[in-house]
């Protein structure tokens, strides 16, 4: 079981969607969240130009009416007209010689189950799951993923220099907290080292 630096911290992010208080789960926010991100965030390359070029051609947009007032046209998109909001947001930075790209899909509804979704999607189960949020470790090679959770240390870091190392990361909070207008989210964070 490996737990460097950076799976701590998105274990503790995990953490504040545990146990919230719950509003009723809308069922087509989670299919639309879970097409989503396997279509626009889990295929193809994890930059931000690749991500925003995959949801241009599913109608993401990043003008147009019903934007967030703080939304962010150069990291963030909108889905197209849906029963209930999807913001995407895509970056990329580089720190202490790791660069670290990361997908989201931002729900703006509370769904329920979007974790055993993404659980029969992939195959395996989480290496953390309480509550309304699990954490996926994840080797994802083309377009096939496999469990990441009982890597070992050495084959963690070869997979890490490889690029193949994934964290998928989903939370529900089942309310959107003050001033927060998107209550679950499901992320995808690929951890490289530089050179």
């Amino acid at each position: 079981m490996i737990v460097s630096r950076n799976i701590q911290i998105i274990l503790s992010a995990a953490w504040f969607f545990v146990n919230q208080p719950a509003l009723a789960a809308h069922p087509a926010a989670e299919q639309e969240a879970s097409t989503a991100f396997r279509d626009i965030c889990a295929t193809g390359p994890l930059t931000p130009a690749a991500v925003f070029d995959r949801a241009a051609a599913h109608g993401w947009r990043k003008t147009g009416d019903k934007l967030p007032k703080d939304f962010d046209r150069s990291t963030q998109r909108m889905s197209p007209d849906r029963r209930s909001p999807l913001l995407l947001s895509a970056s990329s930075e580089t720190s202490n010689g790791e660069r670290r790209d990361i997908c989201a899909i931002a729900i703006g509804s509370p769904v329920r189950g979007l974790e055993s979704t993404l659980e029969t999607w992939l195959g395996f189960r989480p290496y953390f799951a309480m509550g309304r949020s699990a954490t996926f470790m994840a080797i994802r090679s083309g377009d096939s993923w496999r469990s990441g959770n009982e890597l070992s240390q050495s084959d963690f870091e070869e997979a890490k220099s490889r690029g193949e190392f994934y964290t998928i990361i989903v939370g529900d909070r089942g309310k959107p907290q003050s001033n927060e207008s998107y209550p679950a989210q499901v992320i995808l964070m690929r951890v490289q080292p530089t050179g």
